[in-house]
């Protein structure tokens, strides 16, 4: 065998090796749900956790009339997914919602959006957009560079 063909050969075992032990991980990790909070009060909600499971996500503030969007992983069936935060002029500092399970949401493609009112909570799933970080962050690439390239200049 020459040097280069033992060195093709060397690199496709690296390759298939690399592959496979990502694969592995990634059937490891279990799923990753989209959770879209949106304050529609008067006033910001602060120090926001939102937990499933073991997975836990943080958001410092979410000003009045934005949105933030966190993801949780887990695996293993429904869970419970709480959610924790303080807001001025709301009594309610949280809530819990039996039933969130990450792999159902990202068979379908769907994001949880829990829409905080003064004093309720209301929660819905949306579909369309990506769930998980990678897919979504990829699409608004791709939408980028489409614009880009269809936008006469």
């Amino acid at each position: 065998m020459t040097r280069r063909k033992r060195g093709v050969w060397i690199g496709a075992a690296i390759v298939a090796t690399l592959l496979g032990t990502e694969v592995a991980l990634q059937s490891l990790k279990g799923y990753t749900a989209c959770v879209q909070i949106d304050n529609q009060g008067a006033d910001p909600i602060e120090a926001l956790v939102v937990t499933s499971g073991s997975s836990r996500a943080t958001a410092g503030k979410v000003a009045a009339g934005g949105s933030v969007r966190l993801f949780l992983s887990g695996r293993g069936g429904p869970q419970v997914l709480r959610l924790a935060f303080r807001q001025r002029g709301n009594a309610l500092t949280g809530f819990e919602m039996p039933g969130f399970d990450p792999a159902l949401m990202t068979a379908e493609g769907s994001r949880l959006v829990l829409q905080v009112r003064p004093n309720e909570v209301v929660r819905f799933q949306d579909e369309g957009e990506p769930t998980t970080p990678v897919a979504y962050y990829a699409q608004g690439l791709w939408r980028r560079v489409w614009t880009s390239l269809t936008t006469p200049p």
